[in-house]
């Protein structure tokens, strides 16, 4: 059944912060439950608490929008990184489709930022076919040309340092974060990339450089933007058919076109982060859809709000660490990794063989035990590396929750958070699509020059 759309979104801080201190009450009893459960020993009561307080969160951020919805998205992504399992399963819900807001909001921002002149030369369906944390998507008609209006919702942009102080405050309330300062790199660095992506001029910018720096002739298609009707709060782009990359009708391609799909994906990740040092952090499946044709597939890459520029020192060293984790040589991860930030000299050795288990056990499809025939995956055989049967990412956080809760190591540096979250995202596409690639050759291209 679809959701009920929102007729007012709450955009003021008092109204917000009102919200979620609700939420913190509420889940103040949930995290007392818990925290009585931990100490009898009870887990599953325990666990039912945790995934209590959580539900509640997840419900009023899908109402909020904006900043803590996002947030509470990211969380749930690279949450494995200091959230019990419990947490991040109900966060993932906030990956789905967003309840939408009722079109006589977005028609004010519309006509705010666009005119009523210009607003007369579009033919925009009102139905929104994408509803997401920051703003909603329509497909509309201008000049005869199919578009899509990327519409932020109103008055978000405004609520962001509040709001993450707010989300902070209320996961230590709750109990769900724990109490330690350590995570405030963290904070920091989702309101700084939440302040960039509530910019469409920056995006639209950014979107006509990446289609400038990807070969026409590749397997690529980044829409081309329409800056006479964009603005701020607004992005209108040319509409680009396809499906969803994870829509089940492609898992109907043969294995050789999955796995050039692939292939295409991972070297536009590669681009990104090892030559342009401009990371697109957000791999989501919604941010990718293929243009399905006997004549080749073709990747589209739709979304560049949540943009990363990587420092050179960074990448130069991250380059160098993978290489080593490729080649199984421990001592030159461990250097590396300090030199990175993920580890420091006072670490003891459990720590540090922590860290190189999880170096290696996220470049397992690309170990040389894996490696396919051919760079691109159109040669395979059952002996290449199967993505949906391996549970790379599981197997990950299952890691990085050690490091955290058992080893008490600190989150990853700041340039790592979202880089890791995409990679996340990416091996998580790669398992839906099923898969059967060992990109090693294509991945030592890029580390070896």
């Amino acid at each position: 059944m679809p959701k009920k759309p929102i007729k007012q979104l709450k955009t003021s801080t008092w109204e917000r912060r009102l919200s979620m201190v609700g939420v913190g009450i509420k889940g103040s009893i949930f995290a007392a439950k818990y925290a009585l459960a931990k100490a009898n020993q009870s887990t599953p009561l325990g666990d039912s608490a945790l995934f209590g307080a959580a539900e509640l969160f997840a419900t009023e951020l899908d109402k909020l929008k904006g900043s803590l919805h996002k947030a509470g998205q990211l969380m749930s992504v690279f949450g494995e990184f200091f959230l019990p399992p419990e947490v991040t399963k109900v966060l993932e819900k906030l990956q789905a489709q967003s309840t939408p807001i009722e079109w006589s909001q977005i028609e004010k921002s519309l006509i705010r930022n666009l005119g009523s002149e210009t607003l007369k030369e579009l033919e925009i369906d009102r139905t929104p076919f994408a509803a997401a944390s920051m703003g909603q998507v329509y497909r509309a008609k201008y000049r005869g040309q199919n578009i899509v209006l990327k519409v932020q919702y109103p008055g978000i942009d405004k609520s962001i340092v509040s709001d993450i102080q707010t989300l902070k405050l209320l996961f230590k309330i709750t109990k769900i974060l724990p109490d330690s300062e350590a995570f405030q790199g963290v904070f920091d660095e989702i309101k700084a990339m939440l302040i960039r992506e509530t910019d469409y001029n920056l995006e639209r910018e950014t979107m006509e450089l990446m289609r400038s720096k990807l070969p026409e002739k590749g397997p690529w298609i980044i829409p081309k933007t329409y800056p006479e009707l964009s603005s701020k709060r607004i992005l209108a782009m040319e509409f680009i058919p396809g499906v969803q990359i994870n829509d089940p009708i492609l898992l109907q391609l043969s294995q050789e076109r999955r796995n050039l799909i692939a292939s295409a994906l991972l070297e536009s990740l590669f681009n990104e982060l090892f030559d342009w040092r401009l990371i697109q952090s957000d791999a989501h499946p919604g941010n990718y859809l293929v243009q399905i044709s006997e004549a080749g597939d073709k990747l589209v890459l739709l979304d560049y709000g949540a943009m990363r520029k990587l420092p050179e020192k960074f990448v130069s060293q991250f380059k160098k660490m993978s290489l080593a984790a490729l080649n199984h040589d421990k001592d030159n991860v461990i250097k590396f990794g300090k030199n990175l930030e993920y580890l420091r000299d006072e670490d003891d050795e459990p720590a540090e063989k922590i860290f190189f288990d999880i170096c290696c056990k996220s470049l397992t499809g690309f170990m040389p035990e894996n490696e396919s025939a051919s760079i691109d995956g159109s040669i395979w055989s059952k002996n290449d590396f199967h993505w949906h049967e391996n549970h790379v990412v599981t197997h990950m956080a299952g890691l990085a929750s050690n490091a955290i809760f058992k080893a008490k190591m600190r989150p990853p540096p700041r340039e790592a958070i979202f880089l890791d979250r995409k990679l996340a995202g990416i091996f998580a596409i790669l398992s839906r699509l099923q898969v059967i690639y060992g990109p090693g050759k294509l991945l030592r291209r890029y580390l070896e020059t």
